[in-house]
């Protein structure tokens, strides 16, 4: 009877545990990020529950350097890394490569303008995600256009207050 009990009570509190999280795979919680978070760059946007404590730490001190009305670190529109222009459809998210406690995602839509989708150019990012054994939910950490990274950017800005 205790072994029962002991049996359910553990995959109670795996299955709350994981209700937590967004998503239940890293192509999901890329989606849902996009989907229902794109502003997370923005002062006070970004949440734990979707953004891996590293870049959070960073958005942070960027948030801070804004607080006066200043530009930092964050120029340019993060999913395209571009200040002007759309992603338009069709959105697509595929999981590139996945282990227990990071993986990639790639999406791939069209950028360009809304009033003239017809001159749209395809564009590929990828999205790297992380899965702390704490939470066991996978967490955007970085976005990368080439070989420009996201959290790079934010770490190397030469803030005058780190």
């Amino acid at each position: 009877m205790n072994r029962i009990l002991g049996t359910t009570l553990f995959f109670l509190v795996a299955t709350a545990a994981q209700a937590e999280c967004v998503a239940p795979d890293p192509a999901a919680t890329a989606r849902w990020v996009y989907e229902h978070a794109a502003s997370f760059y923005v002062s006070g946007e970004g949440k734990a529950h979707y953004l891996s404590p590293q870049l959070l730490k960073l958005l942070q001190r960027d948030w801070k350097c804004q607080e006066p009305g200043e530009v930092c670190a964050i120029e340019a529109y993060p999913w395209t890394d571009t200040q002007d222009g759309d992603v338009l459809a069709p959105v697509e998210f595929k999981l590139v490569n996945e282990n227990r406690q990071a993986a990639t995602v790639e999406m791939s839509f069209r950028f360009g303008w809304e009033d003239s989708a017809e001159t749209a150019k395809p564009m590929r990012i990828r999205l790297k995600l992380v899965r702390p054994a704490d939470t066991g939910c996978w967490l955007l950490d970085d976005i990368l256009h080439g070989k420009a990274s996201f959290k790079q950017g934010l770490n190397g800005w030469p803030y005058e207050n780190p």
